[in-house]
């Protein structure tokens, strides 16, 4: 995110409420974020890491989820 949208971010839902992925920097919602072991993502000297849910299908090779349509 740029800076600006950084700042409205952390203005609309607080500090404690945003993470930043540890792998592409953007700027997330906690609750959106994954968290994972650092070995995971290459930063072995890390316990755990916040990533954002594109970095997270990327290092996990998944597909997003479509939701199922009722009949």
């Amino acid at each position: 995110m740029e800076e600006e949208q950084v700042i409205l971010h952390r203005e609309l839902y607080g500090e404690e409420e945003t993470v930043t992925c540890a792998l592409c920097e953007q700027v997330v919602s906690r609750e959106s974020a994954h968290l994972v072991p650092g070995a995971e993502v290459g930063v072995p000297d890390a316990e755990y890491l916040y990533i954002c849910d594109a970095c997270y299908r990327d290092l996990h090779k998944a597909e997003p989820v479509e939701p199922e349509i009722p009949r």
